[in-house]
């Protein structure tokens, strides 16, 4: 069983300002943050370590930032088949899988410190962007799916956290579930119907989704 423990290293690391700048300090901290984590997973996953071992790559072979990228990496794809997990299954507080466009969706898991982390870090991500905005009530466009169709899907999930960064007047997700098809599908006149009510009302519109 995988006891879950105190990780300094990272809590120091996302305690950093200026997330967007490089220097010799932010490094170090990475490096140190990427060393705790990897030890942590070498001792609880038998195959990452195994993977590890293979590629003949030990925890001290992570010394600075340019040793990061040596370090063995998993594809996307292996999440697609396998439930990779270095927690018990007693620790985890979210589970959310991709939108499975290809046919299969994959799983990530999330223990409560995890999951902090992970939304500390949207969080100081927009307010460095200049997009805390809590005076200011906003409109939204979505382009993810409907969160209350799409239940765990990991995209639904953060496009739906990302819109407290404003007060949330309205929002609009525009892949919405078609029991025709028995999938999601982009609504266009339905979408560019809401813009322009949005226009009409006169407050501010985010976008927010997918790229395409």
């Amino acid at each position: 069983m995988a006891t879950l423990k105190a990780t300094p290293a990272l809590d120091r690391y996302m305690a950093l300002s200026g997330i967007y700048e490089t220097s010799a300090e932010h490094d170090a901290a990475f490096v140190a943050a990427m060393q705790e984590a990897l030890a942590w997973h070498l001792e609880h996953h038998e195959a990452y370590r195994e993977l590890c071992r293979q590629a003949g790559f030990a925890l001290e072979n992570l010394r600075t930032i340019a040793d990061v990228p040596r370090v063995p990496h998993v594809f996307v794809n292996v999440f697609k088949t396998h439930e990779l997990l270095s927690i018990d299954r007693s620790a985890i507080a979210l589970n959310l899988t991709s939108s499975g466009t290809t046919g299969q969706k994959s799983q990530i898991f999330f223990d409560a410190d995890s999951l902090r982390r992970g939304l500390e870090m949207v969080d100081r991500a927009h307010e460095e962007m200049g997009l805390y905005r809590p005076e200011l009530p906003t409109n939204y466009v979505i382009f993810a799916y409907d969160p209350d169709e799409a239940k765990n899907v990991g995209t639904a999930f953060t496009d739906s956290n990302i819109t407290k960064f404003a007060p949330k007047k309205r929002a609009y997700h525009a892949l919405r579930w078609d029991e025709a098809t028995s999938s999601f599908t982009f609504r266009e006149a339905e979408t560019l119907a809401v813009i322009q009510s949005y226009a009409e009302e006169g407050l501010p519109v985010r976008f927010l989704g997918f790229p395409a």
